[in-house]
């Protein structure tokens, strides 16, 4: 299990979950086995959907997220629509010295 990891949503935001050179010891992990290779290509079908309706439209597919624990898209198994939740530590970061506000939505 890879966990949170930069750019690992790249490969299937490009199709290109099939590609050999990413798994081992690549950005993907584990080769995964026949049925887990089909569901990694149908969620990069899922991701660049909505990253192409975004680029088209500004709205990937679901309610914007509002910063204050609006719905968030979960990518992967379930791709469903859920509640967000923004831990309180999240709010203690964004209030952080150093950290602009504008870029974090909480200005003021």
């Amino acid at each position: 299990m890879l966990g949170v990891a930069h750019t690992v949503e790249l490969p299937f935001v490009f199709g290109m979950t099939g590609l050999p050179e990413l798994y081992g010891e690549g950005v993907l992990g584990p080769v995964p086995a026949p049925a887990e290779a089909a569901a990694m290509a149908a969620l990069s079908e899922h991701v660049r959907g909505a990253w192409l309706r975004f680029a088209r439209t500004g709205a990937p597919g679901w309610e914007a997220y509002d910063g204050e624990g609006g719905t968030v898209m979960r990518v992967g198994g379930d791709r469903k629509v859920s509640q967000a939740h923004r831990p309180a530590s999240v709010g203690r970061i964004c209030r952080s010295p150093g950290i602009d506000p504008t870029l974090t939505g909480r200005a003021g």
